[in-house]
């Protein structure tokens, strides 16, 4: 997952590159591209070399935090931090243009989807362009849900992996069986969490990919 974020004062877009990087650990014949589709709803399937490894292509907004800025007085500034409605969005799609977007009475939430060679990137928009005088300050958001075949080994073992992008690639790696998933994100300004969160059943095969604010 390539990422370049940038923070204005009511908008914090994130064309998320989100680059599905499979790989067959072992020599032999080419590996096979991943196969990703969709459906008149957004994004349905990610198959490679005859597994399906995604669970839930619906993106899901965690939090969003909004800042207000303010003269007390006796002239310091002073912040003020709330948490904007993020349940029940309204919801359409143009699979014209692949593009997901989330309505909230604060903003938009925009997902774009682009297929190359069987790399899947995500172009994320969070949006208040209402002039309310608050920043967009923090936010967690749920991409989408991977499920393996077998419980990935390496680092993860159902407790998943967060990194930091601040001066560095943030790559997650997910080895499973004979085949690893690769994914990175990249930003300069501002960085983020990246990573697989932990596993959400007992098998350990099924992880949330997090991408989130706060550093």
């Amino acid at each position: 997952m390539r990422t370049r974020l940038h923070l204005s004062r009511n908008e914090f877009a994130a064309p998320l590159s989100f680059a599905v990087f499979l790989f067959v650990l072992l020599g032999g014949a080419a590996a096979p591209k991943a196969k990703i589709s969709f459906s008149t709803t957004g994004l349905r399937s990610i198959k490679f070399a005859g597994s399906e490894l995604l669970k839930d292509g619906r993106p899901r907004l965690r939090y969003v935090v909004f800042e207000k800025q303010e003269l007390n007085a006796d002239g310091h500034r002073q912040y003020q931090f709330d948490k904007a409605d993020v349940a029940k969005p309204r919801v359409s799609y143009s699979s014209r243009k692949k593009r997901l977007r989330y309505t909230y009475p604060w903003g938009t939430a925009e997902f774009v989807y682009t297929v190359k060679s069987g790399r899947l990137d995500v172009a994320v928009t969070l949006s208040n362009p209402h002039r309310s005088g608050r920043t967009l300050a923090d936010f967690g958001l749920e991409l989408m849900q991977w499920q393996f075949p077998a419980a990935p080994g390496g680092k993860l073992k159902g407790g998943g992996a967060i990194k930091c992008s601040l001066d560095n690639l943030a790559i997650i790696e997910a080895p499973y069986g004979q085949k690893k998933l690769v994914a990175c994100a990249k930003t300069i300004y501002p960085p983020v969490y990246f990573g697989l969160d932990k596993a959400t059943d007992r098998e350990q095969r099924i992880y949330p990919v997090l991408v989130r604010g706060g550093v």
